[in-house]
């Protein structure tokens, strides 16, 4: 993928955690503490997912145990997410299952342009295998 689509997915992708910022900020109690604590979930979900892209696991132990926080990371924001941008959905008359597709819509778009991401990084980062060398041709002197 050439550089200037990395950007472009990059970007995209800085916009949606902008609008789920947003969203979970509009969504929260209208006191300054609750939209305070509705700010970090996203944010630390980009932050994890940013740490998974440029640092790529190398299959051990702590990259799993990494990948397994950045899960668990994007769990519990998508459950902090869902209640705030349905509250957000709440506010303006949307239905039950509109508040699931808005959420949706933020942070799965966010989700996929992210694991996008993920498999672009890990097909460009995986080191091409070098061809084996191959022995050097004995050389038979045949007697005078």
């Amino acid at each position: 993928m050439a550089g200037r689509e990395l950007r472009a997915l990059r970007l995209w992708l800085a916009a949606q955690v902008i609008a789920s910022v947003a969203a979970n900020w509009l969504g929260a109690e209208p006191t300054w503490q609750a939209r305070l604590v509705a700010l970090p979930a996203p944010l630390i979900l980009f932050g994890s997912i940013e740490s998974m892209l440029r640092i790529p696991g190398t299959g051990d132990f702590l990259s799993r145990v990494r990948a397994l926080g950045t899960v668990a990371v994007g769990l519990a924001a998508a459950f902090l997410s869902f209640r705030h941008i349905g509250a957000l959905g709440a506010a303006g008359d949307l239905n039950a299952e509109e508040q699931i597709a808005l959420v949706l819509v933020l942070d799965g778009g966010m989700l996929v342009v992210a694991l996008t991401l993920l498999m672009v990084n890990r097909k460009t980062s995986r080191p091409r295998r070098k061809a084996r060398p191959q022995p050097p041709a004995s050389t038979v002197i045949e007697p005078a």
